[in-house]
């Protein structure tokens, strides 16, 4: 199966005020969008400061009232934005572009890869990963970027770090099915497939550990036909929590261990602690490529809309 099908890809796929729509939905509004652009990616600091990016290399940032496009340097698609701190921030996408934001503007940074890059994550200042198409891996030190060791020519779509010494990575293909990489502080290994996975020809395209003993994916089939699978990791294998046939998810993302959520086409569910459930939103086919939680009551949830979780939201 060709790639233009997966997640990352598929993701890969005026300065106005913006207002928040009413549409009560749980907490959830949607709010007006300043581009008509898809976007694949948000990062929030702050409920005053957020930032999101998309196709075509589109910028957008939230100020606490209003979203508003940025300048960007790039026409590449972005895949995947990380703040460190308000002036430190970066953002990834395809043909290897690899941008930096220093608290005033976005540049180009020069990237030791041509490969599409679907996930930056930064540890610290000074350390950060990348990952992409071919198994790319990615690693920011001593001021630079340098490509780091892969075991695996799955594309990779997200990254996570607990610790620089405890990193995971996930991804898969047709061939060679899910993949999911851990690192040690010293090299990354494979450390789960399709056979021990429970699947094959499929992907898992978003990662995100709660503790060192119980992180979460999502993944599903690479076919025509929308499906998706969302596993748990107690601290030894993963387990599937819930198997969804109508539709893909590409992102989640948790506030705590009882209270996160998956996003993706046409799509939201929310988990409380023990399942997972629908949420009820006005998406009309739109497709949700990525969720970003600052707290119980407060996060976004991007793609060809926009929709923002609050307190406010959650009273009316």
């Amino acid at each position: 199966m060709s790639r233009i099908y997966l997640p990352c890809v598929l993701c890969l796929f005026l300065v106005v005020g913006c207002r928040e729509i009413p549409q009560p939905s749980g907490g959830w509004q949607e709010v007006e969008s300043p581009t008509d652009k898809d976007l694949c990616s948000v990062f929030a600091l702050s409920k005053d400061n957020a930032w999101a990016v998309g196709d075509s290399g589109v910028i957008i940032h939230w100020d606490g009232e209003t979203w508003s496009l940025v300048e960007s340097p790039t026409s590449e698609r972005l895949n995947s934005v990380y703040f460190v701190s308000p002036d430190d921030g970066w953002a990834v996408g395809n043909s290897g572009t690899i941008l930096h934001y220093d608290g005033n503007n976005w540049h180009k940074v020069e990237s030791p890869t041509s490969e599409i890059l679907c996930s930056v994550y930064f540890l610290s200042p000074y350390e950060g990963w990348a990952v992409g198409s071919g198994g790319i891996i990615l690693h920011y030190y001593n001021g630079k970027w340098h490509e780091a060791e892969s075991l695996t020519s799955a594309i990779l779509f997200d990254c996570y770090f607990l610790s620089p010494h405890n990193g995971w990575a996930v991804g898969g293909d047709l061939e060679p099915g899910p993949v999911v990489l851990h690192y040690n502080g010293v090299q990354w290994k494979v450390i789960a497939d399709s056979a021990t996975l429970g699947f094959s020809g499929g992907y898992l395209g978003s990662v995100y550990f709660t503790s060192p003993t119980e992180g979460w994916v999502i993944g599903g089939l690479c076919t025509f036909h929308p499906n998706s699978r969302i596993l748990k990791y107690d601290g030894k294998t993963w387990n599937e929590e819930a198997h969804l046939s109508s539709t893909r998810l590409w992102s989640l993302h948790f506030s705590s261990s009882i209270n996160g959520y998956a996003v993706g086409d046409s799509k939201m569910l929310h988990y409380d602690g023990s399942e997972w459930h629908d949420v009820e939103l006005d998406l009309d086919r739109a497709g949700l490529r990525s969720v970003y939680l600052l707290s119980k009551n407060e996060g976004w949830a991007v793609g060809s809309k926009i929709f923002h979780l609050t307190q406010e939201g959650r009273e009316k």
